[in-house]
């Protein structure tokens, strides 16, 4: 019998030979027996809030996934949190949980900075802002940020380019006066639908769409003296620019006397396409995510800027750091990595970034003299609220009141 190949023919040197592979099998058993150590997995919990917007949980992962590539031994897990705001602000500790980085979309702002010492400080000089984003994120020291914004979602003017040529321009308008023209230009036989539309396709939709036009309109005090409602009405009022914008939403509404019975309002941008209207107040997402046939019929406007300060509300997705985290360093090198990849990011989902990319550009030019009001919490007018303003049975400073509490107005501004 031949055992490990010997030859048993041969006394001493088979049991020299024996005696090796004997040796060699027990060192093979012996190495084969010991368990190589596994590193540890290190985890990071980033946890998305979502209430509301047009925020992809899908246009993360890619980066999730990068991030664990970069740095060998940490897992990702990722989790979606869809509470109300209001739910949130009443135990924001209760939702974070064991979060090492939250995401989240500014309608929680409110909610999540109710603890102002919940957060790790995050440099301000990490991104360069726009007027007024930057303030909503300021934290209490006055120096750093409680959370870093990361992408923006204006509230933007689509305007179709078939307008262009029924006003004998092939270019889009970009002044208020020639924007309120076209809005109470006479419409087509058979229509009932006006030229001038607000988009509702989030519960969040009407009240800022409506907050742009204020907002656009508003700052325009010497058209609006002539556009819209005769100088007694006006008088009557005794409304400044602001007050009077929502009176004049009336006129481009109405063809004839009477009180407003609705808003013009369509579900999402691609009925707009289809409609015979010409003008919408839209999210700069919305618009987006229209397939390429329908987004080329159309000018993407921020609301003008002429002479004067502009205002425009916003949406903003954010990160910030709890200070409950149990890996604050690596969700602070998460953050920086998704900063650095946020061209990406801000491509999948459809919104602009407030950074430059790799191309030393950012999507939006942010002019001089042009402000972002940010969405800070889940306040919403309905469209109730809006036509009593309009017929006057809501006074219109309450009106204002109403629709800007949704929103980052800070006082000294």
């Amino acid at each position: 019998m031949t055992v490990f190949g010997c030859n048993s023919s041969n006394g001493k040197k088979s049991a020299v030979r024996f005696g090796l592979l004997f040796l060699c099998a027990s060192v093979v058993f012996v190495s084969c027996g010991k368990k190589e150590e596994k590193k540890p997995v290190e985890k990071l919990n980033v946890k998305i809030f979502l209430s509301g917007t047009n925020l992809k949980v899908k246009a993360f992962e890619p980066i999730f996934k990068e991030f664990e590539a970069a740095h060998g031994g940490v897992v990702v897990n990722a989790t979606v949190e869809t509470a109300d705001p209001g739910k949130v602000k009443d135990d924001p500790a209760l939702y974070i949980g064991q979060a090492d980085v939250i995401l989240f979309p500014s309608a929680f702002n409110a909610a999540l900075r109710s603890r102002p010492d919940a957060y790790y400080p995050i440099s301000a000089t990490m991104t360069v802002m726009p007027p007024l984003i930057d303030k909503a994120y300021i934290a209490a020291d006055g120096t750093s940020n409680w959370a870093l914004p990361l992408l923006i979602d204006p509230v933007v003017i689509a305007f179709k380019k078939a307008a262009s040529e029924i006003i004998g321009e092939n270019k889009p308008p970009r002044d208020w006066a020639k924007i309120s023209m076209i809005s109470g230009m006479k419409r087509s036989e058979g229509t009932t639908m006006p030229h001038l539309v607000f988009i509702t396709d989030s519960p969040y939709g009407l009240t800022d769409s409506l907050a742009a036009f204020q907002m656009a309109a508003g700052f325009y005090q010497d058209q609006v003296r002539e556009i819209a409602v005769n100088k007694e009405e006006y008088e009557m009022f005794g409304v400044k620019a602001f007050g009077q914008a929502i009176l004049n939403l009336k006129t481009y509404l109405k063809e004839s006397e009477g009180p407003v019975e609705e808003i013009p309002q369509l579900s999402n941008v691609s009925e707009f396409v289809q409609s015979k209207s010409l003008i919408a107040f839209t999210r700069y997402s919305s618009v987006m995510s229209l397939p390429s046939n329908e987004r080329d019929q159309l000018y993407l406007l921020l609301p003008p800027c002429d002479e004067k300060k502009m205002t425009i509300p916003c949406q903003v997705a954010a990160g910030a750091l709890p200070m409950e985290a149990s890996n604050p360093k690596r969700g602070m090198d998460f953050l920086n990595f998704l900063l650095s990849h946020i061209d990406v990011v801000a491509k999948a989902q459809g919104y602009c970034t407030l950074h430059e990319a790799e191309n030393g550009k950012a999507d939006l030019r942010f002019a001089p003299g042009v402000y972002f009001v940010v969405r800070d919490n889940e306040a919403i007018i309905n469209q109730k609220t809006a036509i009593d303003a309009m017929n006057g049975r809501l006074p219109v400073e309450e009106f204002n009141e109403r629709w800007a509490e949704g929103f980052n107005l800070p006082k000294n501004n």
